[in-house]
């Protein structure tokens, strides 16, 4: 069965045309086509990748099914080769920096240049569709809102370590390249990561710390 970045992958491949059409072949109607459209006015993008995600649900659709369809609109499955093909990452961020967990300043600057992509990024980046499907909806048609939510909760995810480099590998999958990343790396640096939940242990710690000298002086 297609996983969603696969599908997301293939959908981004085809035009919306192939896409409606190869719908109705594996069952779907064009109402379901024109809800999804109605839903997202904007976002075509996201039109042709829920249409696939709603077959796979409905249907337990599978890679022969959408093979077979293809055959009979008589275009090539060689795409569906592309889909699980990892295209390689290629970019100027320097190595030592690609294991690290980006900021908040390199996040926030991410998410002003991601633009109509964001919601390919999610998919890329392992978040759930329900997620997105939040996130979207908490933003309506603010873009860089749903781009930072979507970075944000990325990073809070602990079943991948969310490094640059994996953030890298998933901005040159949805054809944005890493050339934004590296630019903001540049103008912002690169600084160790801190998750807030430690940040405050090392706050609290501090005052404490600060409480007990305090004292200590005054017992003197």
């Amino acid at each position: 069965m297609p996983s969603d970045i696969e599908l997301q992958r293939f959908a981004s491949a085809c035009d919306e045309t192939t896409i409606r059409e190869l719908a109705i072949h594996l069952g779907m109607t064009f109402k379901a086509w024109d809800e999804l459209q109605r839903n997202n006015p904007d976002y075509i993008q996201i039109v042709k990748y829920r249409i696939l995600i709603n077959w796979r649900e409905k249907c337990s659709g599978r890679f022969i099914n959408i093979a077979n369809a293809l055959t009979e609109m008589k275009i090539t499955t060689h795409m569906l080769c592309q889909v699980k093909r990892i295209r390689k990452r290629q970019c100027d961020i320097s190595e030592e920096y690609l294991d690290l967990i980006p900021t908040d300043e390199i996040l926030d600057e991410l998410a002003q240049v991601i633009g109509v992509v964001s919601f390919q990024l999610g998919i890329e980046l392992g978040l759930p569709i329900t997620s997105l499907d939040t996130i979207q909806y908490n933003n309506g048609r603010n873009l860089v809102a749903q781009c930072k939510d979507i970075l944000f909760q990325w990073r809070e995810d602990q079943r991948v370590k969310p490094t640059i480099g994996v953030l890298v590998q998933a901005l040159v999958n949805i054809e944005r390249g890493a050339s934004c990343l590296g630019e903001i790396i540049k103008t912002v640096g690169v600084k160790k990561y801190i998750h807030h939940e430690k940040k405050e242990k090392e706050g609290k710690v501090k005052t404490l710390l600060k409480r007990l000298n305090l004292f200590q002086k005054r017992k003197q």
